[in-house]
């Protein structure tokens, strides 16, 4: 059988600018009156004639797309500088007619091809009279009256806007800008909508009772069910206010302060153990809620502040030689850029937020620059190898890879699940090297067997390495590693 498909014949940089110069020129067409200087023009750039005739289209269209949006960037074909806006047409009365010709009991025992040559041939032999009827027609479908769409038509409109919308904020976000959505969508039961860029995402899933305001203001019945991780996330918000450190986690166990401000006379507890009413109310009165912290005897603040050095210490330790970490918090001497020896380090939110805050002081201007940096790529890394707490003496933890970002595996309650593949040693190579065993169904753990640093810091021990997911692909673990999961073993009463 002889092969059907089109060859492409490709332009080059430098053909491409012959061709401009001669379309600059006036070849912008391919009418009669151009046949000469399109010979001309496939001469100079040594391309079929063909080929000078298409890509005098696709220049124009170009061209002319360009101008539409206002922007013009002559010599870039690529890139993001270059992408244009998303213009929907409307329906014209040529694709009107188009669609009921194709459609209609001629074309039923048509091929495709037999079906657009007869569509054309019959548009083309139309009266001025008969086309103004399906201009009249086109023109009817662009004054819609939304008064008078079935809820069918108005649901289909909702839904095409919505992709619109979604396209024009990822295009918004290409150019520099930042934006945050809230829709409540009467097609879907009302349900409320949230859209928005990267930052804006974000901006809205720290701040859910913006969601919540909304819904109340719009008057609406809808009502945002709020989480567990909102409401954690919301008490070591409030505790961190009351005690001045950023990040700061609630000391559930060991009390020192006291809550106001519960709705509904509601005692405080551990978020996992309000019901779902309990944690809507919490979340809907969040403004409200107060920790206030206990007056502490002087020995046990002298404790806390040794502690809190000792964090300072582990957290500086990671990005610049220990050698350096005394004098930089006795404040002998500021981190500089040149100090930061670690390019590669791996920050959990919460040691970052304390560096931007509480140790920014230890920073000069460059240094603390060039930290964010090597935070935000080191947040994007995707794959984590996390130890796993196992019941034999034998094998004391086992380990357990999970592909996604380090955020999805921070914060975790322990009724949290986090899915997976198991890593199994291999013994034909030395104790340290591991394969993967990639099943088809993802396998699931549960965020208490997590081994940690400590007890109630979940998630907070793992080592970043990123593996291709296919059966049977080994990795060598760093003796270190494996010595810091034993060590938190041995301090918890494991070993």
């Amino acid at each position: 059988m002889a092969d059907r498909r089109r060859t492409y014949e490709v332009i080059s940089e430098a053909q491409r600018k012959i061709l401009c110069d001669f379309f600059d020129k006036g070849m912008n067409s391919t009418a009669s009156n151009m046949q000469r200087t399109i010979v001309e023009a496939s001469d100079k750039a040594n391309v079929t004639v063909e080929r000078v005739k298409k890509w005098i289209g696709n220049e124009r269209q170009k061209r002319k797309a360009s101008s539409a949006i206002g922007t013009d960037l002559p010599g870039e074909t690529s890139g993001l500088a270059t992408r244009k806006c998303p213009v929907k047409r409307g329906t014209t009365a040529y694709n009107l007619f188009c669609s009921s010709m194709l459609t209609s009991d001629e074309c039923k025992q048509l091929t495709n091809s037999e079906k657009l040559k007869l569509t054309v041939s019959t548009w083309n032999s139309l009266t001025s009279e008969e086309r103004s009827k399906w201009i009249e027609k086109a023109k009817e479908l662009q004054k819609v009256v939304v008064s008078e769409l079935s809820e069918k038509e108005c649901n289909q409109r909702i839904k095409k806007a919505r992709k619109q919308l979604i396209s024009q904020l990822a295009y918004m976000e290409t150019l520099g800008c930042e934006a945050s959505v809230l829709l409540m969508d009467p097609s879907d039961s009302c349900k409320l909508k949230q859209y928005g860029t990267e930052k804006g995402m974000r901006f809205l899933e720290d701040n859910q009772t913006i969601a919540l305001k909304f819904g109340e203001y719009v008057d609406t019945s809808h009502r945002v069910n709020f989480k567990v991780d909102d409401v954690a996330k919301l008490f070591n918000k409030k505790y961190s206010e009351a005690c001045g450190k950023a990040s700061s986690r609630v000391p559930y166990k060991k009390g020192g302060f006291e809550v106001t401000g519960l709705p509904d006379a509601l005692s405080f507890k551990r978020p996992s153990a309000y019901g779902q009413k309990q944690i809507n109310a919490i979340m809907e009165n969040a403004e409200n809620i107060t920790f206030i912290l206990s007056s502490l005897p002087d020995k046990r603040s002298e404790i806390t502040t040794v502690e809190r050095m000792q964090l300072y210490t582990s957290i500086l330790s990671k990005i610049i030689n220990e050698d350096k970490v005394a004098d930089c918090l006795s404040q002998n001497h500021k981190i500089q850029e040149e100090d930061l020896e670690v390019y590669d380090f791996d920050l959990n939110e919460e040691e970052f937020n304390i560096i931007t805050t509480e140790l920014s002081h230890c920073f000069g201007n460059d240094a603390m620059t060039a930290c964010k940096k090597n935070y935000e790529v080191t947040r994007a890394h995707c794959g984590y190898v996390l130890p796993v707490y196992n019941t034999t003496k034998a094998e004391p933890y086992w380990l357990f890879y999970h592909p996604g970002k380090a955020e999805e595996i921070e914060n975790l309650q322990a009724d949290d699940k986090i899915f997976g593949y198991w890593l199994d040693k291999d013994k034909t190579e030395q104790e340290l090297c591991y394969k993967l065993l990639v099943e088809q169904d993802k396998t699931f753990i549960v965020a208490l067997n997590m081994i940690s640093k400590d007890q109630e810091n979940l998630g907070t021990l793992r080592l970043r390495k990123a593996l291709e997911l296919n059966y049977g692909a080994k990795i060598t673990m760093p003796p270190d590693f494996d010595i810091t999961i034993r060590e938190c073993l041995k301090h918890q009463g494991f070993l």
